[in-house]
């Protein structure tokens, strides 16, 4: 849980104000990812 805080909060705010920023520009792209923890084995 905390490393997805820091993800979150840390290092993708500042990624979303740049691309609000440019967010007129028709050359910028959005990039869209979700990850999620790998399951154990069973």
């Amino acid at each position: 849980m905390m490393l997805k805080l820091f993800l979150n909060e840390v290092v993708m705010y500042p990624l979303h104000l740049i691309q609000k920023l440019n967010k007129k520009n028709k050359l910028s792209m959005v990039i869209y990812v979700e990850c999620e923890p790998i399951s154990e084995p069973r």
